[in-house]
C-alpha cells in the first residue's frame, strides 16, 4: 500500500486478521479506536465490522490478511 493510500470505511463480510509486514498503518473502527500498527503488529476484525486502513508512514506498507469463513 503506497504512502497515503488506504481503504474506504466500510464493513467486510468475513472475519479477518491483519498482520503488518512492513510500514505503519492506521486502523479506524466503529468503536472510534484508532490503533497505529507497525511491522510485527496484528489486529483482529470481526465479520461485519466497519473499518478503514490508511498508510500513515513514509514508505510503502505491506500486510498479510487472513480471511476466516463463518462458522
Amino acid at each position: 500500500m503506497p504512502n497515503g493510500g488506504g481503504t474506504d470505511f466500510g464493513p467486510a463480510p468475513l472475519e479477518s486478521v491483519c498482520y503488518v509486514l512492513e510500514g505503519t498503518l492506521l486502523f479506524k473502527g466503529v468503536d472510534e479506536a484508532e490503533p497505529v500498527l507497525n511491522a510485527g503488529d496484528s489486529v483482529h476484525i470481526a465479520a461485519g465490522s466497519a473499518k478503514s486502513v490508511t498508510n500513515i508512514g513514509t514508505t510503502t506498507a505491506q500486510m498479510l490478511v487472513f480471511l476466516l469463513p463463518p462458522q
